[in-house]
């Protein structure tokens, strides 16, 4: 080669070295506005503007008027029968068992001459042994009784005298009466023999008969209910209860009048407990996705419980899993490739969403660790950008449950008069109960600022998100003190 074909050669290799820089990053641009373009559409239909949240709002009243006068609907609004709640000025030791999912506990709480003070409290928590979900119902309230009973003699109960016992029973149950009822169908791991048409007072005290113990089933009620109660003892403004975890629902106080569904005849007090059975609204103004669609095709209870497919702890990290997919599918987000874990369903937990969604490490590293963790992504997929965008998402699904949960919020405070538009405000009080709201500080923010929008400046300072840990167990036995002290 001679010494000059050499400068053309050089000036040759750096063309062709630019165009390839040119290529790719085209090619890199053209990723990323594809990119873009698919986060546009879904921040579209998940981060909610004010004109939609008010007729989600709209909707969910009138669904819950609906369902009030026995009409078609898609809240059940089922009458707990409870038409006392606890004042906080009940004395005396009350027991509860509270079994709702894969564990139950047993409650004691000794309640002082002081209003509104618990001079003891009491709780042993158990995990339900495998074999319990498929046995006869009879054996499954003995086990129920059984540690109720060995945990009173353990802090020193004598059993001289009858002692109540409020039972949280976390089941689909028609309620016949403030300790009676009957269970509709089998949820959760339960296929227990027995156990569907029984009613589980009647179970759970021949049980504690058969123990021979002094015990007496005063109240049944189910989580909400419960933590309607715990919230009513400490706070005579607690008007609504909420459960936001694995699963929700709500509950309120209701004008007795206003329950068109009661037995005819029936005589009760002014107000009484109804419970929603939110977790199946469903009205044209809910956002629904294709991803929503989608996802509710693989669940057992297809086309039901669209609102708590939406919202609840169960369902959020599969949402922006899916979403995910997408954006790893059609945009390449890390890169030419599917990670083979991003198509495993429910590889994404919600507690892994609300550490993506409140991650503020340098450069996200905090998500990138998520990401390995959960999806066994390597260091090199995690870029900044993919990481953000993943973070973006999982703060859309954050903010579209707690945007749904405001406006539904905001209906039933409008409902009971509670919201400033009838006139005078009274200070309220919402207790909630549930690891969504009590482990996700993000979504407890998203929570309050999407009902401060909806109920306005002059309003939202009355209204306050009261979070009780344990509220739905401590709740049921204050429940039991509330209705042995109304029966006196």
């Amino acid at each position: 080669m001679q010494l000059k074909d050499k400068p053309i050669l050089a000036a040759a290799a750096c063309a062709a070295a630019f165009v390839g820089v040119v290529y790719l990053a085209r090619k890199e641009l053209r990723r990323w506005g594809l990119l873009n373009s698919h986060m546009a559409q879904f921040r579209n239909s998940f981060l909610l503007q004010q004109d939609r949240l008010l007729r989600i709002r709209d909707d969910f009243i009138e669904e819950a008027e609906a369902g009030l006068r026995g009409e078609r609907s898609s809240c059940l609004m089922m009458p707990s029968m409870m038409d006392v709640l606890p004042s906080g000025e009940e004395t005396g030791d009350f027991f509860a068992v509270d079994i709702g999912g894969t564990n139950y506990r047993v409650i004691l709480v000794s309640l002082s001459e002081k209003k509104g003070e618990v001079a003891k409290f009491e709780m042993e928590d158990f995990a339900i042994p495998e074999e319990y979900f498929s046995c006869h119902a009879n054996r499954l309230f003995d086990l129920l009784a059984d540690s109720l009973v060995t945990f009173a003699k353990r802090h020193g109960f004598t059993g001289s005298k009858t002692a109540p016992v409020g039972f949280c029973f976390s089941f689909p149950v028609k309620q016949t009466a403030v300790d009676a009822g009957t269970m509709i169908k089998l949820t959760k791991k339960f296929d227990n023999e027995g156990l569907v048409g029984c009613d589980p007072v009647q179970m759970l005290q021949q049980a504690l008969q058969r123990f021979k113990s002094p015990f007496k089933v005063v109240a049944l009620l189910n989580d909400s209910v419960g933590t309607l109660a715990g919230g009513s003892y400490e706070d005579s403004n607690c008007k609504i209860g909420v459960i936001l975890g694995t699963g929700t629902n709500a509950c309120y106080a209701e004008q007795t009048a206003n329950i068109r569904t009661l037995p005819k005849g029936s005589r009760f007090r002014a107000q009484m407990v109804v419970n929603t059975e939110w977790g199946n609204f469903w009205a044209p103004s809910l956002p629904i996705t294709q991803v929503d669609r989608d996802l509710d095709g693989t669940t057992p209870n297809a086309a039901e419980y669209p609102f708590e497919k939406m919202v609840s702890g169960m369902y959020m990290g599969e949402v922006a899993r899916r979403i995910i997919l997408r954006l790893a599918e059609d945009a390449q987000l890390f890169g030419p490739s599917v990670p083979d874990e991003l198509r495993v369903p429910w590889a994404l937990t919600t507690p892994a969403l609300a550490k993506i969604a409140q991650d503020g490490s340098w450069l996200l590293s905090g998500t990138a660790q998520v990401l390995a963790d959960s999806l066994h992504l390597p260091a090199a997929r995690c870029t900044f950008s993919a990481c953000s965008a993943v973070k973006e998402v999982c703060e859309m699904v954050s903010r579209r449950s707690a945007a749904i949960v405001a406006a539904c919020l905001a209906g039933l405070l409008r409902h009971i008069g509670r919201d400033g538009s009838k006139g005078s405000m009274q200070p309220t009080t919402i207790t909630i109960d549930g690891g969504l709201f009590e482990h996700y500080t993000a979504y407890r923010s998203f929570l309050r600022e999407y009902l401060d929008q909806l109920l306005g400046p002059e309003v939202s300072p009355m209204v306050e998100l009261k979070r009780i840990r344990d509220a739905s167990s401590m709740g049921s036995a204050y429940l039991a003190a509330a209705v042995t002290s109304s029966a006196q």
